[in-house]
């Protein structure tokens, strides 16, 4: 223990007599424990931590390929997703989906809103429940039904109250 102490002691005295070499030596510290926990907090928010729906393990995401393409990650075009739900003998419920923008226009300030362009059983597929109002459905997805829009909890009260 009296040589740790003379250790830290000497390596005190070492950083005082270069002060230049001490602060950038504290830098790259900083810089490194600042980078650690940036990644950790990724790597924690999207691979350790379930996701926020019931039953997270049982959720599958199906891709198309293109052997032609070299493309293995390829999305399904809507019609080739309706056979594929049409025959399916496998899972519970189907959705397809994918991202979307859009401008809502309400009152004399027009927002620039994301979101994603789904299928009507989205919400069986995830289990999710409305806080009010209703949920897609696969009455929605006809030509010429509804133009049913839902909304998040945030959008809802920042424009709506």
């Amino acid at each position: 223990m009296r040589t740790l102490w003379q250790d830290v002691k000497f390596g005190v005295r070492v950083l005082l007599k270069s002060p230049a070499f001490t602060a950038v030596a504290v830098l790259v510290v900083a810089l490194g424990v600042g980078a650690n926990t940036a990644i950790f907090s990724v790597v924690n928010a999207v691979l350790l931590r379930p996701l926020p729906f019931e039953q997270p393990e049982q959720l599958v995401r199906v891709f198309g390929t293109s052997v032609r393409r070299n493309n293995l990650r390829r999305p399904h075009s809507f019609p080739n997703f309706a056979d594929l739900r049409a025959q399916n003998t496998s899972f519970e419920a189907m959705s397809a989906y994918s991202g979307a923008t859009g401008a809502l226009s309400i009152g004399d300030a027009p927002e620039q809103i994301t979101g994603i362009a789904a299928t009507g059983e989205i919400f069986r597929v995830l289990r999710a429940k409305p806080a009010a109002g209703r949920l897609l459905g696969p009455e929605d997805e006809r030509p010429g039904g509804s133009t049913a829009l839902v909304i998040s909890h945030g959008l809802w009260q920042r424009r709506f109250g």
